[in-house]
């Protein structure tokens, strides 16, 4: 009986293992600047997204509520997949957003909430300048 308890503890503390390392996937893939359209309804502006080893700012220009200048990222996780944070807007809501990376590693879409209301984000990775 001890050593099944024992072996069921080991089991389960390597399980948590793993899924904190996924969640913990290398945000290099990701890094660099990202710009394209968010769209609210019938409503839409420019998007920025600028993330560096694991850190970063998002700019929602033209979004209500959320301010036109960059914004700081926290929370951010990627799973080698999806890009997942939140960012404070000027008016005090937050934003929460996930996006998914497509294979080639150059799009960056999905949904975020903000205020009660989807956005849709559509970035592409931008050129090196």
């Amino acid at each position: 009986m001890k050593n099944s308890l024992a072996c069921l503890v080991v089991v389960a503390g390597l399980g948590l293992g793993a899924i904190a390392s996924a969640q913990q996937a290398d945000t290099h893939a990701i890094d660099g600047v990202w710009e394209g359209p968010w769209y609210r309804g019938m409503t839409s502006g420019r998007a920025k997204l600028e993330i560096k080893d694991g850190e970063g700012m998002i700019q929602l220009a033209a979004l209500d509520n959320f301010g036109n200048g960059p914004q700081p990222l926290k929370e951010v996780g990627f799973d080698g997949k999806t890009l997942a944070f939140r960012a404070k807007g000027e008016g005090g809501s937050t934003l929460t957003a996930s996006l998914k990376l497509n294979e080639a590693a150059t799009d960056l879409k999905g949904m975020c909430k903000f205020e009660g209301f989807t956005v849709r984000v559509e970035v592409k990775r931008a050129a090196a300048q």
